[in-house]
């Protein structure tokens, strides 16, 4: 039985059992140029516009080398491919610098060694060879190129700067050069600077602080003279056992009103007659009951009558 005529560009086609049929999709009825290639645009196969090499070496990757020229670029070994200015490929060991400026993340290196060139300032390295090793307690410190370590050292010392453009150093803290303001009294300080005049003194107040005031003394008790560094306290004049001082009168609470004062075995001034010993002009014997004058041989005189009492008697005059 005969097969009716397709249409232009069909061709026949087994379908594996009976009798051939035509394609749906057309093909081109002329050859096409030297490397084209049969493709399909979506309803029939054309020839490409492109052309193609006729063979290409193994692992060759396939680009565009000019308008509708598809080339085989050769890749080697531990090769990335990279392009050039003008957007042509190529394989490289190294990534253009431009590329390189523009990694803004990176992995982590879980083997392996670093064994490239020093990383400078500007890709943050420190332009330092740090090989030497380290200590516990080493501090890295700018230099004019980079980074040098400072050694850690005893306990109690402080990082103290050098000032601008020298490298800081560990030591002790100079209260005359290194410390300034006035320390407060509840850290231990003053609470005031170094402006003291003569003879004043810190003395505690009700705030718990400090109060910078000079002694004052005591008219007629107490003389304060205050010079640089010194405070002399004085009275209005010598009472030293050694002296004799002078008072216009002299109240003593331990002595009784319109009495006379006396002398104790002590030296204490006391309105009880002693038992024995110098009353006045007289001396007085308790255990004889008599009193004579003081001065031995003195007689006794007065302008009034002498009256006389023995015990037990009434008193009768004397002549």
């Amino acid at each position: 039985m005969g097969q009716p005529a397709g249409s232009a560009g069909q061709v026949l086609q087994s379908n594996g059992t009976g009798a051939p049929v035509w394609s749906t999709p057309t093909y081109p009825g002329l050859l096409g140029l030297v490397g084209q290639i049969l493709r399909s645009n979506g309803t029939n196969n054309i020839y490409s516009t492109s052309t193609f090499a006729d063979t290409y070496a193994a692992s060759s990757i396939l680009y565009s080398s000019g308008a509708n020229n598809v080339t085989g670029l050769t890749t080697g070994n531990d090769g990335v491919l990279v392009t050039d200015a003008g957007g042509v490929p190529s394989i490289s060991s190294t990534l253009p610098d431009a590329v390189q400026y523009n990694i803004t993340k990176l992995g982590t290196i879980t083997n392996g060694t670093w064994n490239g060139s020093i990383l400078g300032l500007a890709y943050g390295g420190t332009n330092t060879d740090l090989s030497s090793g380290s200590a516990v307690g080493d501090l890295l410190t700018g230099t004019a190129t980079g980074f040098t370590r400072l050694a850690d050292v005893a306990t109690g010392n402080v990082l103290i700067s050098g000032g601008a453009g020298a490298p800081p150093t560990y030591g002790k803290v100079g209260l005359t050069t290194h410390v300034s303001g006035v320390l407060e009294a509840l850290n231990g300080g003053t609470g005031y600077d170094n402006t003291y005049t003569n003879g004043q003194l810190l003395i505690g107040n009700s705030s718990g602080t400090l109060t910078r005031n000079p002694l004052t003394g005591t008219a007629n008790q107490v003389i304060v003279t205050n010079g640089s560094g010194t405070i002399t306290l004085s009275t209005p004049q010598d009472i030293h056992t050694e002296t004799t001082p002078e008072f216009v009168s002299t109240k003593l609470s331990g002595l009784a009103a319109l009495s006379g004062v006396y002398t104790d075995i002590n030296k204490v001034l006391t309105s009880t007659p002693p038992s024995s010993g110098t009353i006045g002009y007289w001396s007085r014997n308790d255990l004889l009951g008599i009193l004579t004058p003081s001065n031995a041989g003195d007689d006794v005189t007065t302008t009034g009558d002498i009256l006389l009492r023995q015990q037990g008697q009434s008193p009768q005059q004397a002549y």
